[in-house]
């Protein structure tokens, strides 16, 4: 995992592949199953985005958990505001 945070490719797609099922799993308890895969995306992408945040002394899944809790929250807001507008 390391590896991959620093920059090594096949690591960073590896970690990716091995976290996406994982991610799937808690972000589909949460919203319906249509818009899953659109969220993990977006979470996957937010991971990316904030990789040189990690601190490798420090856990790995509650801080990937903590983004994914973020980018779910961010779609239900989004939901629920077009709810109200229509």
């Amino acid at each position: 995992l390391l590896e991959g945070l620093a920059g090594d490719g096949a690591s960073y797609s590896a970690f990716l592949n091995q976290l996406s099922p994982i991610l799937r799993r808690a972000i589909g308890r949460r919203i319906p199953a249509s818009d899953v895969e659109d969220v993990l995306q977006e979470v996957l992408i937010s991971i990316h985005k904030a990789r040189h945040t990690y601190d490798g002394n420090r856990p790995l899944m509650p801080w990937v958990m903590a983004i994914a809790s973020f980018r779910v929250t961010d779609y239900l807001r989004k939901c629920y505001s077009e709810m109200r507008h229509k």
